[in-house]
């Protein structure tokens, strides 16, 4: 038993949208079951107001607002993100954020760009406060001078400037990159008690060359409690919708049309031919040929796991996700996986003994072949889920994390 329950304070952009909301969300409702004081504070819902979801998660409040969070996207979008100026909605809000910065004594940043507060601004309180500090990399943010998704850029290596493209996420329309690169590294430098997680290891290599004097460790994301409650109940165990013969290929994702995390060629291709039908879960779908079945968006869980279980394989194309939790949900329910080659595709499905594919030949291939499982050797149906539970498990995220928040304790 612990004498002392510390409290963690988690820092996000959103609260119920996003795949670095929805991994800090269940981390802060697992640590509350284990008994720590955990409070969440998020910038904004949708179009800048307050979530829906705030009235179902307890401890959390709002920093950002409509009006802030617009003037801070105005400064972002047009000289790049990390110079936002306004810390939060007003000033109550303001106080709130101070007091809850003041009493935590683990603050944990998880995306803290995209105009809800001013970054700098919140790692100079927090390097005042003395605090230790806990940041999750959900993207590569941390060591860019503006963008958290710079795709084939290696420009932060050394020092940003002279962007190939502004219009990277988040975008911005004048190129302050190297400053902002060396803004944010004298920020990171005045937090004396700073420990970088990174949820992959192909982002923990390359974090370190960014900063090889950070403590860092790999702390994989784990399924959340949602969805393993909903495999417990056997959710998952329902008939496939592939009686006709015809391969049932699934695509998930938030945004379809995004082409940064999405062969659209290759998925419009299969949608239009005829030798499967694709089915589509998430927003804005580019999709409508013959042979595509678009389901639009989803936030249940157990809407979620049916539909994975009632597929033949998940299709994932995307080579810029740092570390794609539709693979690890699919894997979980014993769904295999045809992948485009990429880092953390690799090295997550790697950690169940499957493989990718390095072009959209070959994927198109094996789904006319019905061959997926060629990808995952001497693997059945059963033993894929057993690993990916065990690999994935979300509880063993958690008791990682709380062994990170004790050593900084007890520096």
């Amino acid at each position: 038993m612990r004498s002392h329950h510390p409290t963690i304070l988690h820092v996000n952009i959103r609260l119920g949208e996003g795949g670095a909301a929805s991994i800090a969300r269940d981390l802060h409702a697992r640590l509350l079951s284990d008994g720590y004081v955990s409070r969440f504070a998020y910038g904004y819902g949708h179009r800048g107001k307050a979530d829906p979801m705030e009235t179902e998660v307890p401890n959390c409040f709002r920093v950002g607002a409509t009006v802030q969070a617009g003037l801070n996207m105005v400064i972002s979008r047009t000289i790049g993100s990390g110079s936002e100026v306004f810390a939060a909605g007003s000033i109550a809000q303001y106080r709130q954020f101070i007091d809850e910065l003041v009493g935590a004594d683990v603050v944990h940043l998880h995306c803290i760009h995209s105009y809800f507060t001013s970054p700098l601004w919140l790692l100079s309180v927090l390097a005042d406060l003395g605090k230790p500090v806990v940041w999750t990399t959900h993207d590569h943010w941390l060591v860019t001078g503006r963008c958290a998704l710079p795709g084939s850029c290696d420009g932060w290596r050394s020092g940003c400037g002279q962007c190939p493209t502004n219009k990277n996420y988040p975008p911005s329309l004048f190129d302050f990159s190297h400053q902002r690169f060396v803004s944010k590294r004298q920020a990171l430098r005045r937090i004396s008690n700073l420990h970088i997680v990174a949820p992959a290891q192909h982002m923990a290599c390359e974090l370190q060359i960014a900063l090889p004097e950070a403590r860092m460790s790999v702390i994989h994301n784990g399924l959340d409690r949602g969805f393993e409650k909903c495999l417990a109940e056997g959710l998952y165990d329902e008939p496939s919708a592939s009686d006709t013969g015809i391969p049932q290929v699934l695509v998930v994702a938030a945004n379809l049309s995004d082409p940064q995390k999405h062969d659209i060629s290759l998925i419009s291709e299969l949608s239009s031919g005829g030798s499967c039908t694709v089915h589509t879960v998430g927003a804005r779908s580019p999709f409508s040929g013959r042979s595509c079945v678009n389901h639009g968006v989803t936030s249940s869980r157990s809407d979620l796991v049916r539909r994975y279980s009632k597929m033949d394989v998940l299709l994932f194309t995307s080579r810029v996700d740092m570390y794609p939790m539709v693979i690890v949900e699919a894997l979980s329910c014993g769904l295999p996986v045809v992948a485009s080659s990429s880092a953390a595709a690799d090295e997550v499905l790697g950690m169940v003994g499957g493989s990718t594919l390095p072009s959209s030949h070959d994927i198109k291939n094996v789904i006319s072949d019905r061959s997926w499982w060629n990808l995952y050797p001497q693997k059945s149906k059963e033993e894929l889920q057993h690993d990916s539970l065990l690999a994935f498990s979300g509880q063993s995220m958690c008791q990682a994390y709380e062994s990170v928040y004790a050593q900084m304790l007890h520096r």
